[in-house]
C-alpha cells in the first residue's frame, strides 16, 4: 500500500508547483507587479494569482501594508476597500487595468 499513492501524490505536487509558479508569459504586467508586491509582503506562504486573500489567511494588517505598496505603484487607483472587494490578484489586476 505504500506505493499505491506515489503516482497520485506526484501528480498533485506537479499541479501545485505549476499553479504556484505560473509562467510570466501567462500573466499581465499588472499581475506580475502585484505578485511581486504580495510575495514580498507575505513571506510565510506561497500565493497564486487566484488565491483569495482572506481564505489563505493574509492578515488585515498585512493587507494594509500591501495597499500602501500598491498605492506606490499605482497612485490613487486602489483604496484599501478595493482589496476587500477584489480578493484575488487576478481580480485586483483587472480592476487596476480598468482604471488606467
Amino acid at each position: 500500500m505504500d506505493g499505491d499513492y506515489d503516482e497520485s501524490i506526484r501528480q498533485v505536487e506537479q499541479l501545485i508547483d505549476a499553479s504556484l509558479h505560473q509562467s510570466h508569459a501567462d500573466m499581465s504586467a499588472t499581475e506580475i507587479a502585484l505578485k511581486k508586491v504580495f510575495d514580498d509582503s507575505v513571506t510565510d506562504k506561497a500565493i497564486s494569482l487566484e488565491d483569495n486573500f482572506f481564505e489563505i489567511g493574509i492578515s488585515s494588517l498585512t493587507l494594509v501594508e500591501i495597499s500602501l505598496k500598491i498605492d506606490d505603484a499605482w497612485p490613487g487607483k486602489v483604496d484599501i476597500d478595493d482589496i476587500f472587494t477584489y480578493q484575488t490578484m487576478t481580480e485586483l489586476a483587472r480592476f487596476i487595468d480598468g482604471k488606467s
